[in-house]
């Protein structure tokens, strides 16, 4: 493998890695994110929602800002390190994408029990 390709495989391998452990540690530790409010089209950083929040948006901008920044380490790494073999390399992806399932995998963990919550209806509000 020449060593650009080593480079480029090394980058792609760390950035996959640190998107799904960004995703997991979001997920695991409790930290300010950026919550998106459809209904009141507004963008807050905050610890918990107050109302009807998306936190998806904010949870993949930090990680991937983890993830450009770990291709950029491993961009260097790779160039500068020794032929790898291609077993090696595969066990690098493999690793990166388990991190992903396991990310993904608390994701649906935490969501899947969770019952909807409706919204409070209106004082001024009368059904005909």
């Amino acid at each position: 493998m020449n060593p650009r390709a080593r480079a480029d495989f090394a980058a792609g391998c760390a950035m996959v890695a640190a998107f799904g452990a960004a995703f997991l540690v979001m997920g695991l530790v409790p930290m300010r994110l950026l919550w998106y409010y459809p209904l009141d089209r507004r963008w807050l950083f905050e610890l918990r929602p107050q109302g009807l929040a998306m936190d998806f948006y904010g949870r993949t901008l930090y990680a991937s800002i983890a993830a450009v920044a770990a291709g950029f380490v491993g961009r260097s790494l790779g160039a500068r390190s020794g032929e790898l073999s291609r077993d090696r390399l595969w066990l690098w992806l493999g690793w990166g994408l388990a991190l992903v399932f396991l990310a993904m995998a608390l994701m649906g963990y935490q969501l899947w029990p969770r019952p909807p919550r409706p919204l409070e209806i209106p004082a001024w509000y009368h059904p005909q």
